[in-house]
């Protein structure tokens, strides 16, 4: 909480007094995928995370009129040295996702070049996720083929 919420409120915080001296500008903090769906595994981090997108919103609505504006990235899963040391891993979340690749860093680097342009001039406190359709599924369905699922109704 210290790092993933403190941290990035001071950040804020700190960067909104030079933002407003110069005119305005954007925030783009990172949260995740996970500050908007539950797991077994990681209650701190989740809620964390959604802290971070709460911030976001609160952020772009108290220093909008200033010409600051905030939004949060989501990243889903990301192929890193960190996520490479875990091919089991990899490998669930590969199985499991809509798409057919894991993210890589430059997906999120597109999204923040984005958010930062003035092309996202009248976009503020929004969550993006960038996660390849991991949230916009039901994981429990994912290893289920077309032809053995009911019909729908």
């Amino acid at each position: 909480m210290n790092v993933n919420v403190r941290g990035v409120m001071l950040g804020c915080k700190y960067a909104i007094l030079d933002m407003v001296r110069g005119g305005g500008g954007s925030i783009i903090n990172t949260a995740s995928d996970s500050g908007l769906a539950g797991d077994n595994v990681r209650i701190a981090y989740g809620t964390s995370k959604a802290a971070v997108i709460g911030l976001t919103r609160y952020v772009a609505a108290q220093h909008g009129r200033e010409g600051v504006r905030c939004n949060a990235i989501l990243p889903g899963p990301i192929m890193n040295a960190s996520l490479a040391q875990y091919p089991d891993v990899v490998e669930r979340i590969a199985r499991q996702a809509p798409m057919p690749t894991i993210g890589k860093p430059e997906d999120i680097a597109a999204m923040a070049a984005f958010l930062a342009a003035d092309e996202s001039e009248y976009i503020t406190g929004q969550a993006y996720s960038a996660d390849g359709g991991h949230l916009a599924h039901q994981p429990q369905m994912a290893d289920t083929k077309p032809t053995e699922a009911p019909e729908a109704v």
